[in-house]
């Protein structure tokens, strides 16, 4: 997978509904999940996955994010969230 070549929000809901914080490159690289803190500007962690259950199985609906710098934690929109 290329990374440029899908939108980050439809990578963000892949990884969702596989239960993932992070997506794969074509070589196999990992790329993890962050999230702008709207308090400080950071970059904000994965803090805590919240996680459903229903016909298509067990997958992520949303995450919470914590930001070190200003210990603010957030639910961020799938739109909010950027990948390293």
């Amino acid at each position: 997978m290329v990374l440029q070549q899908k939108p980050e929000r439809q990578l963000v809901e892949e990884a969702f509904a596989a239960g993932r914080l992070y997506v794969e490159d074509e070589h196999g690289f990992h790329h993890g999940m962050y999230a702008v803190c709207p308090n400080d500007g950071g970059h904000a962690q994965p803090y805590r996955p919240v996680w459903k259950r229903d016909a298509r199985g067990r997958y992520i609906d949303h995450v919470l994010f914590h930001c070190d710098n200003c210990g603010r934690t957030w639910e961020a929109k799938p739109e909010e969230i950027h990948f390293y």
